[in-house]
């Protein structure tokens, strides 16, 4: 199931956050041939994902070479803090901790080349998003020292000019790279930096937090407190108009389960056909 959970964030972030390196490039010399490598690498993206869902391994595998070989040869920095996080990622799925860490040696210095080129608060905020998830990805092979001194980095940076929406997705950021590395303390105190501003950011944003902030709390294992986050989700949901409450409904019912199934080694029984044609009016 976490397999699926990546596969499915791996084509979600191979679409998004595109708008950003667009308005870079838009301004640069060398801008076709650039904006072509990004929509190769894109492409090239969503084949890996697919051939991963359909467990095509030598396909997925001879993908991987071809996005190395293209970011190589990109001249942009910012192009390269965008695409090397997930040609990591998928070098660990392929099974290939050397070259999925080797990825990420030089990462902090692409970081500082990047803050020369970016123009507003947005752009310094996705390229942090970027850095996060190096720091991630850095847990997941096992060098939590290299992940936890650049979560240091990003815990020193002002916030101060930043939106609150902004701001409490980037404490959402802290919590979640503090929860990898299992240190409590410090991602309670981003989780609560992010309720302390909560009533202040977007409304259709409120579900989607504490909607992670339940996710942190099953990380670490505080199954009492994942509970406590869905039953203020589902408060939360019920008595506003959110344009995806049903689809966070749905999701609460199966994170239920999850927390059901973690607390008893014990599985839930299906619903009954009369209880899921009800769901369906």
């Amino acid at each position: 199931m976490i397999r699926g959970i990546r596969i499915t964030l791996l084509l979600l972030a191979c679409l998004g956050m595109l708008f950003f390196f667009y308005n870079y490039l838009s301004d640069q010399r060398d801008t076709k041939k650039q904006l072509l490598q990004v929509k190769e690498m894109d492409q090239l993206l969503i084949e890996a994902g697919k051939a991963l869902q359909s467990k095509q391994e030598e396909e997925f595998k001879a993908i991987l070479p071809k996005i190395d070989a293209i970011l190589q040869q990109a001249k942009s920095p910012l192009i390269k803090i965008r695409y090397t996080p997930s040609l990591s990622e998928l070098y660990q799925l392929a099974g290939d901790k050397e070259k999925s860490l080797a990825c990420l040696e030089g990462y902090d210095e692409l970081i500082q080349q990047g803050k020369n080129l970016i123009k507003d608060k947005n752009e310094e905020y996705h390229l942090y998003v970027h850095y996060f998830m190096v720091a991630n990805r850095y847990v997941f092979l096992d060098k939590k020292d290299r992940a936890e001194k650049i979560l240091g980095e990003l815990a020193a940076v002002s916030l101060e000019e930043y939106p609150d929406t902004t701001k409490a997705r980037y404490f959402l950021n802290l919590a979640q790279g503090y929860a990898f590395l299992n240190q409590a303390d410090k991602t309670e105190n981003y989780i609560q930096q992010v309720l302390n501003i909560f009533d202040k950011v977007e409304t259709d944003a409120q579900p989607f937090y504490l909607h992670e902030i339940a996710e942190i709390h099953f990380r670490l294992k505080n199954f009492d407190q994942a509970t406590k986050d869905l039953d203020q989700l589902e408060k939360l949901i019920k008595e506003g108009t959110h344009a995806s409450g049903d689809n966070f409904i749905r999701n609460i019912e199966l994170f239920r389960k999850r927390i059901h199934t973690e607390v008893t080694g014990e599985e839930l029984p299906p619903k009954s056909a009369e209880d899921i044609s009800l769901d369906n009016i």
